[in-house]
């Protein structure tokens, strides 16, 4: 039964998979716990951080963009790029309207779709679903809308995703952004990233409480996050678009206490040695709730082709 089953060992899973230690947990991956363990998603894997509780930030945050300059003039036509959000498991697009707004105010067009059975989509939520119904979600994205030379972010889960869109539709991305997300590789799945004790608990969590095909989110305070497909976290990521390793990228990587200690450090090692570009946010799991000035700054400067630093 879910319910013998300690939170200690629950932490234990997610961290592994979602790649969780010591980071805040909720929707778009496990949180970091340094007790849990699923593949590097960010979910709910601290369940005492108030982060969990599905706040998409508050207008505050979105109003007092201090660490970004504002945009120049009104009125101007030309936008100042385009950025389009994957959110991580169990969240939603809501999660980035503070984002949205601290960066339309710079001038950018910003898309941030909930991926299909998330967020406002919650209702289309079916043992169906699974890692390519989401790739093709962002992909749909950038055709439907003709998007082109696009900075794609994946946050958490979204890394995934991001990754799948990359090797569909190479000639529309611009550059990639990792934040705090899973870097996979050819034939990777979220489970196998993560550790066998990890996968029993979600697919039992799914059995007894989601019908056997969606993991409900277990933490104390859900918020806006709703059950994931447990088909996303089990396919195997299909690439082999050679166009896709051209494309510029950047990881950014969040924790709290010793960066060598995260459960997503091993997915930013990746990226070093990729020679991708390389950003930290000391914070916790959901840098769009705890830091949107900062993680925005880190967007322009991408967007510009320059470091933070070189600002």
């Amino acid at each position: 039964m879910i319910e013998t089953k300690s939170m200690f060992t629950i932490l234990l899973f997610l961290g592994s998979i979602l790649g969780q230690t010591g980071h805040d947990a909720h929707s778009s991956g496990v949180a970091h716990s340094p007790e849990v363990t699923i593949a590097g998603d960010g979910s709910p894997i601290n369940p005492n951080k108030k982060e969990m509780d599905g706040t998409a930030g508050t207008a505050e945050s979105a109003e007092s963009a201090e660490g970004v300059e504002s945009a120049e003039g009104t009125g101007t036509a030309k936008s100042a790029g385009i950025i389009v959000f994957a959110h991580g498991a169990w969240g939603g697009g809501w999660d980035y309207k503070s984002m949205e707004a601290i960066l339309e105010r710079q001038g950018y067009d910003v898309y941030r779709p909930s991926l299909t059975g998330l967020g406002e989509r919650a209702h289309l939520n079916s043992p169906d679903v699974d890692m390519d119904t989401h790739i093709m979600d962002i992909v749909n994205v950038l055709e439907f809308e003709e998007l082109k030379d696009v900075i794609l972010v994946g946050h958490s889960y979204g890394g995934m995703v991001i990754t799948g869109v990359a090797h569909r539709v190479p000639e529309r991305i611009a550059h990639l952004v990792y934040v705090d997300a899973i870097l996979p590789k050819d034939g990777e799945s979220v489970f196998g990233l993560g550790d066998p004790e990890g996968e029993a608990f979600v697919v039992g969590l799914a059995e007894e409480r989601g019908d056997g095909w969606k993991i409900p989110p277990y933490w104390p305070e859900v918020g806006k996050d709703v059950a994931h497909p447990l088909e996303t976290f089990r396919q195997p990521i299909v690439l082999g678009n050679p166009d896709a390793e051209g494309i510029p990228a950047t990881y950014v990587l969040t924790y709290e206490g010793e960066p060598e200690a995260d459960g997503f450090y091993k997915y930013a090692v990746r990226a070093k040695e990729r020679g991708w570009g390389y950003e930290e946010l000391v914070t916790g799991h959901n840098p769009q709730r705890t830091m949107p000035n900062e993680y925005a700054e880190i967007l322009v400067a991408v967007s510009r082709g320059v470091s933070r630093e070189g600002r």
